[in-house]
């Protein structure tokens, strides 16, 4: 199923440290990897960010995120 957890992380850390360099994000790094990490699709994706960053902000780290989601090939919307 794909690439394996390890490179899939490191995978998602590094894009992470090349496009999210503001403060309010690192000091949420690890929800936004975990979600993602954990995320089997988009939509989860989007639903966990909505309960800890509320719509607003979500859409801006969801929209900065998507390159990452289809590069993990999440399906979904």
């Amino acid at each position: 199923k794909g690439i394996d957890p390890d490179k899939r992380e490191a995978q998602v850390r590094s894009f992470f440290g090349q496009h999210f360099k503001e403060k309010k994000y690192m000091q949420n790094k690890e929800i936004i990897i975990q979600t993602v990490l954990k995320s089997e699709t988009k939509q989860q994706v989007n639903n966990a960010l909505m309960k800890s960053f509320g719509s607003k902000e979500t859409g801006v780290i969801y929209k900065r995120l998507s390159p990452l989601l289809a590069l993990l090939s999440l399906p979904g919307k």
